[in-house]
């Protein structure tokens, strides 16, 4: 019987354990050998930007339930005021202008 190895690929990679990735960048994903700044949630606790995203970024969020008052809305992984003038409810700044509600 014959068997079929896998083909083996040489190739140089970031790291392949947490200890071999700087502060910056502290957790290795193995998978793909880089060093990240999160591999989950925890790893982003007790930041300014506590939630990880897809593969290895600490961000303010992914969801708008991430975000609150006085800005309820993630738009690029922080949370904004508006995206849109429909997202400004105050009448007196009823214009979206770069992120924030504006008065007209």
């Amino acid at each position: 019987m014959i068997r079929h190895l896998p083909a083996l690929t040489a190739q140089c990679v970031e790291c392949a354990q947490d200890s071999e990735c700087p502060v910056g960048k502290p957790k290795c994903f193995s998978r793909e050998g880089k060093c990240v700044q999160c591999l989950g949630d925890p790893d982003c606790a007790g930041t300014a930007t506590p939630f990880c995203k897809g593969q290895g970024k600490c961000v303010q969020c992914t969801t708008n339930a991430q975000c609150a008052a006085p800005n309820p809305i993630c738009d690029g992984d922080e949370c904004v005021q508006c995206r849109k003038d429909d997202d400004c409810t105050d009448p007196a700044k009823s214009r979206c202008r770069g992120k924030v509600c504006a008065a007209r």
